[in-house]
């Protein structure tokens, strides 16, 4: 499946998180919105999360107010996309999930 294909693209740039959720800085984060558009596989879940820095073990803050389903099909990327650049911030990071059932780009 092209969404398994992408997670196995970019797990190198990803810290593990023991789920199907990708937690990527937010260069990388971008460069993976813009992998799924090309391939038409969409976002189906963006979050974002602070990275703790009192430990050599990624501690992660969830940011409730910042949790953002983005919505399965049409502009899904672009959305995604705008989130990203909207809150880069230092320790931010964020943990974005794809879906299966591909859509077509817009």
């Amino acid at each position: 499946m092209k969404a398994e294909r992408l997670e196995r693209e970019f797990a190198d740039r990803a810290v593990p998180t023991g789920s199907r959720r990708l937690l990527l800085s937010p260069a990388d984060a971008l460069a993976l919105v813009n992998r799924a558009a090309e391939e038409g596989v969409p976002i189906v879940g963006i979050d974002g999360l602070r990275v703790g820095e009192s430990s050599t073990e990624p501690a992660l803050e969830h940011i409730a107010e910042f949790a953002t389903a983005v919505a399965q099909g049409h502009g899904c990327w672009q959305d995604a996309e705008a989130v990203i650049r909207g809150r880069r911030a230092p320790g931010l990071v964020f943990a974005l999930a794809l879906g299966d059932d591909p859509v077509e780009a817009v």
